[in-house]
């Protein structure tokens, strides 16, 4: 100890070997003289950054619920203009709803259904196509979907994509419904 207060020359002090957690170290005295070491300037503009990605976050998440809570609004609008009669209407509403991720499968097959039902048969197919395009609640769904599809491009004359989607339908799916069938029949045409 006197060897560091300067007492002394200057010999290195004798190292104590601490056998317990217990035994405290003051080196209060040894960094009395020393400065603070100076903080480097990056991780306090590091931190703004992480704050503005955080900030950031929390306002595109609540861009995509109001969103999504428009693209709802225009679904269940969509579906009283269709109880009420306005499938035009229908077809708007569901068609801005349909932006929305979450509800494109939804709305793209019950708009493609509408489509149906007054034998405009190439929208059916692009409404149908658009279905495929997003994920399905099921399986079951989406193989619905993708026979429909095959039906509509029969139809319309469209036998080598009606016989493609047959196809994948059945790599998909062996056995679903009748496309065992179907793929025979659409190949020999």
């Amino acid at each position: 100890l006197e060897g560091i207060l300067g007492d002394e020359p200057h010999e290195p002090a004798p190292r104590a070997h601490a056998r317990s957690a217990d035994v405290e170290v003051d080196l209060s005295i040894v960094l009395d003289g020393a400065e603070p070491a100076a903080r480097p300037k990056a991780a306090a503009k590091t931190e703004t950054v992480d704050l503005d990605g955080v900030f950031g976050n929390m306002r595109d998440k609540a861009q995509k619920r109001s969103g999504l809570d428009e693209a709802e609004k225009e679904y269940k609008r969509g579906l009283a203009l269709r109880d009420s009669g306005d499938i035009d209407g229908c077809i708007q509403a569901l068609e801005k709803a349909s932006r929305a991720p979450k509800l494109r499968f939804g709305t793209a097959r019950l708009i493609a259904r509408l489509y149906r039902d007054r034998q405009d048969m190439p929208q059916m197919i692009a409404w149908l196509e658009r279905a495929t395009q997003a994920p399905a609640p099921t399986a079951d769904d989406a193989h619905q979907v993708l026979l429909d599809l095959a039906d509509g491009l029969e139809k319309t004359g469209e036998v080598a994509r009606a016989l493609a989607v047959c196809l994948e339908l059945q790599a998909a799916e062996a056995g679903f419904k009748d496309v065992a069938e179907r793929v025979d029949r659409l190949s020999k045409v």
